[in-house]
């Protein structure tokens, strides 16, 4: 009672006076005073340690009063936890008595509070865990892998499908073969999943329902914890030892680690584990920040620390077996299957879909943990990419020809570095794709140009091996006048030819056009050299020569639809300095 409090305080006053150089002065006055004193003291202790044990008793029956609710649509303030932690933090005066005068029974008292306060947090926590477990939704199975398990050999189930195909009609495709859809997310798709872990602040425990959004809700409660213990021992002990926060902790980090092992111990969803090994490393740099507040942490075995490693550590050997499981279903992928269909090689696989939406995932993630973590991240992202692009390579081999094998690696790989730009993955990650797609473009551009400009092809490829040996390439007359004569017979139908080659097997639209342009500016920087030659040294046949602005237009007017509208836009022959394919629109 605030009667009894004074009267504490007065005691305490006279206490600390016994102690003073004025009071020993007075022995003989004091000598009368000092054992009525000491009487009080011993009774003031025993009753502020009888009503701190049963203050603190009541954080076992109603925590809710004293600790942070994991039901809180809001993290709570430091204002709001003071104020929540009132009536306990009210104690700090008699507490401070305790430690003034009695060091054994504030030991007591703080051991209780300790013990109390740990078994409060811990079945907070498994409230907690269990609240957030109703939410959850299976978001990745065991069948989901980059190539089906439950495929067999059916032709449908290593299904092809084309490059413009929505979502909707994907899951249409898959409904009609009594494939097992349901309500969940596509467990490739990274977005709706960040979406639901950057949405928790706002709307939160209802939007749980994934793995790792319950694990961040989990370490929210964590933070909280630890926060309200920083502010609830600042106003309440006059002394915390460094072993303080880690023993009050220690009941409810044994149940998060216990949960966190069942939760992981048989997943195969490699996005959920490096996003989990995220919410770790955020969390544990936010527990470290809030040590402003006063807390010293103790190092050890039971410190915060070593906790967050542990938790760091149990990620790494099941993601690494996720990835394993995608690889395996690559590796044991039955080639013939997926060659089915005729015109195979002008689809995009829905290996090659899933490949892109997982690894730009991975990626997106992986590039956001710190450094070492990173790396472990970027070994397994290398490991699964050299595996799809042995798959890749197995199937191009099994389809023949050599024109259809680059047909096949554009397609699949221009959607894959498409994924890769929609995503935001570094420049580092995009690389490797981006050396194999620019290798079979160039390769099949350059195969395009000899079957259609065959004569002008061979003319520029002597002038451009010339340049490169600072000479200057011999054209007489004749062979200038050969090269014209093929150019201005067939160039609209050369230019057409090359349009409707790609428009047949070249699955993604923007990729067509981009293809056309770069072989029909090659069929047109070629042109500008003969008319260059013809105009300098044959002037005699610059009446043959076709208008400029007319191939111009032409080339300019392809939209990637297959209408040419001639137009007259000054041509771009300077490279381009993007990393790769924009995304798809």
């Amino acid at each position: 009672t605030p009667e009894f409090a004074s009267k504490l305080e007065t005691l305490e006053h006279k206490l600390r006076y016994l102690e003073s150089e004025q009071a020993q002065t007075q022995a003989t006055t004091i000598s009368h005073v000092k054992p009525v004193l000491e009487r009080l003291k011993v009774k003031a202790v025993e009753r502020v340690k009888e009503h701190a044990v049963s203050k603190l008793r009541g954080i076992s029956s109603d925590p809710s009063s004293f600790l942070p609710s994991y039901l809180s649509q809001v993290p709570e303030t430091e204002q709001m936890i003071q104020e929540k932690a009132a009536e306990l933090t009210s104690m700090g005066p008699m507490i401070a008595f305790l430690h003034s005068n009695d060091p054994a029974a504030y030991a007591e008292v703080q051991a209780k509070y300790v013990e109390l306060m740990g078994a409060a947090l811990m079945y907070q926590t498994r409230g907690l865990i269990r609240e957030s477990q109703r939410f959850q939704v299976e978001v990745f199975r065991s069948t989901d892998t980059l190539i089906d398990k439950e495929s067999g050999k059916g032709a449908m189930r290593a299904m092809l499908s084309k490059a413009t195909a929505t979502a909707s009609q994907l899951r249409s495709k898959l409904e009609q073969k009594n494939e097992a859809v349901t309500e969940r997310e596509d467990p490739f798709e990274l977005r709706e999943r960040l979406t639901i872990l950057n949405d928790l602040p706002k709307v939160g425990l209802i939007t749980t329902k994934t793995v790792e959004a319950s694990f961040k809700v989990l370490m929210t409660f964590l933070i909280g914890s630890i926060k309200g213990q920083g502010i609830i021992a600042r106003s309440l002990l006059p002394s915390v030892p460094s072993y303080f926060l880690s023993r009050v902790l220690l009941p409810a980090l044994q149940v998060i680690e216990e949960s966190f092992s069942q939760q992981i111990r048989w997943s195969q969803d490699p996005i959920a584990m490096l996003l989990m090994a995220r919410i770790v490393e955020e969390t544990r740099d936010e527990a470290v920040r809030l040590q402003s507040l006063g807390l010293q942490e103790e190092s050890g075995e039971l410190s915060l620390e070593s906790f967050f490693q542990r938790m760091s550590m149990a990620v790494w050997p099941i993601f690494k077996t996720a990835v394993e499981v995608q690889v395996d279903s690559l590796k044991k992928a039955e080639v013939s299957s997926f060659l089915a269909f005729s015109g195979t090689e002008g689809r995009v696989h829905l290996a090659s879909r899933r490949f892109a939406s997982l690894s730009a995932a991975l990626h997106a993630v992986n590039s956001g943990l710190g450094a070492q973590p990173a790396i472990m991240g970027s070994r397994s992202l290398d490991y699964l990419r050299i595996e799809f692009e042995r798959f890749c390579k197995r199937i191009g081999e099994a389809l023949g020809a050599q024109k259809k094998q680059l047909i096949f690696s554009v397609n699949q790989y221009f959607h894959v570095l498409s994924a890769y730009h929609d995503y935001g993955v570094p420049a580092a990650g995009c690389a490797p794709i981006r050396r194999i797609l620019e290798s079979a473009t160039a390769t099949y551009v350059g195969g395009l140009l000899k079957d259609s400009f065959p004569i002008l092809e061979a003319f520029g490829t002597k002038i451009e091996e010339a340049e490169a040996k600072e000479s200057f390439a011999m054209v007489d007359e004749k062979e200038a006048k050969r090269v014209l004569d093929e150019f201005t017979k067939d160039w609209k139908k050369g230019l057409n030819t090359m349009k409707d080659s790609l428009k047949g097997v070249i699955a993604d639209k923007q990729n067509c056009s981009t293809m056309f342009k770069k072989a029909a500016t090659r069929v047109l920087l070629n042109y500008l050299k003969l008319r260059e030659i013809i105009q300098g040294q044959y002037p005699g046949l610059a009446n043959a020569l076709v208008a400029e602005e007319d191939v111009i237009g032409l080339i300019s007017g392809y939209e990637g639809d297959g209408r040419a509208e001639p137009q007259s836009p000054t041509p771009t022959t300077q490279p381009s300095t993007s990393e790769g394919p924009s995304p798809r629109t």
